[in-house]
């Protein structure tokens, strides 16, 4: 496994899309201005592994997409690891 920041700034951006939320709104939920957001989004800016979920903009990011940590930064479905 191996972390990418333009992989995990487009599953953040898909996610947002699902949820029918605007970037300007899912930016003030997790408390961080819109630009940062959109440069996660489009894999300019990361999100260290060292804040992991310490981290309130990774916990408020979790907590609006309703994923696991590893979803977010490796794309895994952790059942189906599991499972294997």
């Amino acid at each position: 496994m191996y972390y990418n920041p333009k992989d995990s700034g487009m599953r953040i951006a898909n996610l947002r899309k699902k949820k029918g939320l605007t970037l300007g709104f899912a930016a003030e939920k997790i408390g961080v201005p819109a630009s940062v957001l959109r440069k996660l989004e489009s894999g300019q800016r990361n999100q260290s592994l060292e804040a992991g979920r310490e981290n309130s903009f990774v916990s408020s990011l979790l907590a609006l997409y309703k994923i696991k940590i590893e979803e977010l930064y490796f794309d895994k479905d952790i059942e189906r690891i599991n499972n294997v």
